[in-house]
């Protein structure tokens, strides 16, 4: 199982790439696990080292995409 993270302030894009991934695992027969998040700090705060992908929106209110990936987490 391959967990992921979609972070985006979109609920239409989140979906949409809900749909694009299923497709996808299921034409390759894997399984994966999709988490969504609607802002970064929330996925910031979530965040344990455990997603093997991550989709970051960089458009965002407040922290954007390219700002949260940039954060280093220490402990």
């Amino acid at each position: 199982m391959i967990p992921i993270a979609i972070v985006d302030d979109e609920q239409d894009s989140i979906n949409n790439l809900k749909e694009q991934l299923a497709f996808i695992m299921a034409n390759d027969g894997v399984e994966c696990k999709v988490e969504e998040f609607t802002d970064a700090y929330s996925f910031f705060m979530h965040f344990e080292n455990q997603y093997s992908i991550v989709f970051l929106d960089i458009q965002m209110p407040g922290m954007d995409g390219y700002s949260c990936a940039q954060i280093e987490r220490v402990g």
